[in-house]
Parts: structure tokens; C-alpha cells; sequence
């Protein structure tokens, strides 16, 4: 099961973000799920990282999450995660709009948060108040991660 990044998919929208669609995949490599009967499609994207893991736009590589462009056309059984709330992402925001309904956040109004991909772009979004739905998340994922190794 591939993830999309969920970027901005009208370039009148946001011509940027529409691009990088193009260089970066639309497939994030952060998260994927695989079956005991993914071995097939598992060994093919090592063989291609071997091949090649490296940012070369110019051939249309990024690192290992280019390939994954390739395993739904390639693999019958490879599947995309439809769910919004699969990734919520500094990168989505166009395309995943959040929303807080009660005492839930949503996603594009329908979609309940499943996980969220925490980079130091989306951290300092929500402690500058541009992601405010979602600062109850990172605070539960700091307290986890204390937890379990020590002060963060």
C-alpha cells in the first residue's frame, strides 16, 4: 500500500507545489504497507535503490521515493491508501484542508487524522500558529516520545 503525498493537484492553485509532484513523486516513501505476499514488489524497489538512491532531478530520481511511481503500474497487486487522514503532511496543506468540527479535526471536512508526518517544516508551522489543529498532536507525540527515550 503506497501513500500519496496529497500535494497541490491544480497548478493555478499553486504552481509550485503542482511541480513538485513531479520531481519528489507522488508517492511519499515515509510510509508504506506491506503483506507477507509483497516480496516481489519489496525486492524490485531495493534493486532500483541499489541501482540508483540519489537526488538527480535532472533524471527524475529522488532518493528511494521516486520508484514508487512505478509499483502501481508495474505490480497488480500494490495498492494506494486512499484515506486523507493517512499522512497529514506540511506539503498537504492545499489538498488536505484541516478543519476542527467539536471536538474532532478533519480533513477536508470527512477524514478523521490517522497519522500525521512530522517534519521540522510542519513542527515549526504549528508552533507559529499556521497548523493550529494540529499542536494537540505534536504535543501527544512529544509527551510519547519522552516516555519512552527521554526529554526531546
Amino acid at each position: 500500500m503506497l501513500c500519496p503525498h496529497w500535494r497541490c493537484t491544480k497548478p493555478g492553485i499553486n504552481k509550485d507545489w503542482f511541480l513538485v509532484n513531479f520531481t519528489d513523486g507522488f508517492y511519499n516513501a515515509g510510509f508504506f504497507a506491506a503483506s507477507n505476499k509483497a516480496s516481489e514488489p519489496l525486492k524490485w524497489w531495493a534493486d532500483a535503490c541499489l541501482f540508483k538512491c540519489a537526488k538527480i532531478y535532472r533524471k527524475g530520481l529522488f532518493d528511494d521515493q521516486k520508484y514508487l511511481d512505478f509499483m502501481p503500474l508495474v505490480f497488480a497487486n500494490v495498492g494506494i491508501i486512499n484515506h486523507r487522514g493517512c499522512n497529514v503532511a506540511y506539503w498537504n496543506q492545499i489538498e488536505n484542508k484541516r478543519t476542527k468540527i467539536g471536538d474532532k479535526v478533519l480533513i477536508n471536512g470527512e477524514w478523521e487524522i490517522i497519522f500525521i508526518h512530522f517534519t521540522k517544516e510542519l513542527i515549526k508551522a504549528i508552533k507559529n500558529k499556521k497548523e493550529p489543529y494540529l499542536s494537540e498532536y505534536l504535543n501527544n507525540y512529544k509527551l510519547t516520545l519522552e516516555k519512552y527515550i527521554g526529554s526531546v
